[in-house]
């Protein structure tokens, strides 16, 4: 499930980034390399205007809401690397803790 929620969260992210380059800007754009011109003349002179900045609006939406559902989802269980991890922290030695530090003030050396 939650491999799903990832690919699903990708394919939605590169759908944002292609929807926010190909909107019209007042300078040069990149709508006219992704058939922006194309766009235009189908759905009218500010049609498709609207039209993209309502589904750029939407996807990011659902961006936000899927940050949110994958940063509070725990997958059950533990990844191999986890546990990898988990056997490797295992193995390493205990060291022995600091001694406790005293009240007296230390002596420079000699």
């Amino acid at each position: 499930m939650y491999a799903f929620l990832v690919i699903v969260y990708v394919i939605i992210g590169v759908l944002l980034i292609l929807s926010i380059l190909i909107q019209p800007s007042k300078g040069s754009n990149l709508g006219g390399v992704f058939g922006g011109g194309a766009a235009q003349s189908l759905l009218g002179a500010t049609g498709g205007k609207a039209l993209i900045v309502k589904i750029t609006a939407g996807l990011f939406a659902v961006f936000a809401l899927m940050s949110l559902i994958l940063a509070t989802y725990r997958p059950s269980g533990t990844s191999p690397l986890q546990r990898e991890m988990q056997k490797e922290v295992g193995q390493q030695p205990m060291l022995p803790p600091p001694p406790p530090a005293s009240d007296q003030p230390t002596q420079p050396a000699k």
